[in-house]
């Protein structure tokens, strides 16, 4: 595929072992690539990507697509036109209950996406809800991360399903829940979650708050000042939320 002259742009949306490997090669042979996450699963892999890219002078594009949604283009919007303020907290996340899908046998090409619970420990899968609050703080464009702690819980939820399901594997690495906390060079904060395990309801949390405003996501819900201040847990009514 990436041999023939007719194309420009390759999308790679395979297992995540492939990824790097991929865009390598892809980028070497001429083509852009725009990849899904994550694009590399060590820091190794990452410089490979970025040195790669500029010597062939090809876009290296990582595809995460929860940067583009409705609800967070809306939020980069308002800050971009002061209605927060100054962005000081965020709260991102990927909570999805995969179990059932992760033990399924025809979902994930050789149940590839189980294999790294069983193996790995932390979030290793941060782009869902760090990708849009690195957005809101214009990370890489005037602030920068400085330093972060990441602790799991225990393990719990994964392999009661394994048991339930008959599933091989009973013990995994992956707690059931994953938070890591991000100071940025400029001071600000970041909550970070993963949980892939447990029966939460979907959610990405997309939390922004700032001196002027505030938003919380899933579902949506906006408090905005108006440069006074407000009693209680004030948030916009419908009316009022349409106009931004």
């Amino acid at each position: 595929l990436v041999e023939r002259d007719d194309i420009d742009l390759i999308i790679i949306a395979t297992p995540w072992n492939y990824h790097t490997e991929m865009s390598v090669y892809g980028m070497e042979q001429g083509k852009h690539v725009a990849c899904e996450q994550p694009m590399a699963m060590t820091l190794e892999d990452c410089w490979k990507l970025i040195e790669v890219a500029e010597r062939t002078q090809k876009h290296c594009m990582y595809l995460e697509n929860c940067c583009f949604n409705g609800e967070e283009l809306w939020v980069l919007n308002m800050i971009d036109q002061g209605v927060f303020g100054d962005v000081n907290h965020a709260e991102g996340a990927y909570i999805h209950d995969l179990r059932k899908h992760m033990m399924d046998a025809n979902y994930y090409e050789n149940q590839w996406r189980i294999n790294h619970h069983e193996t790995k420990n932390g979030n290793f899968y941060t782009g869902h809800g760090l990708g849009p609050t690195s957005f809101y703080m214009d990370i890489g464009r005037g602030d920068n991360y400085d330093y972060l702690t990441s602790m799991s819980s225990r393990e719990d939820s994964l392999s009661a399903g394994a048991r339930m399901e008959n599933f091989p594997v009973k013990q995994f690495a992956c707690g059931d829940m994953n938070t890591t906390l991000i100071k940025t060079k400029l001071g600000r904060t970041i909550m970070l979650q993963f949980d892939t395990h447990t029966g939460r309801p979907y959610s990405r949390l997309n939390n922004v708050f700032g001196t002027k405003a505030a938003h919380q996501g899933y579902p949506s819900r906006l408090y905005v000042g108006h440069d006074e201040l407000q009693w209680g847990h004030s948030r916009l009514n419908d009316e009022e939320y349409k106009t931004y």
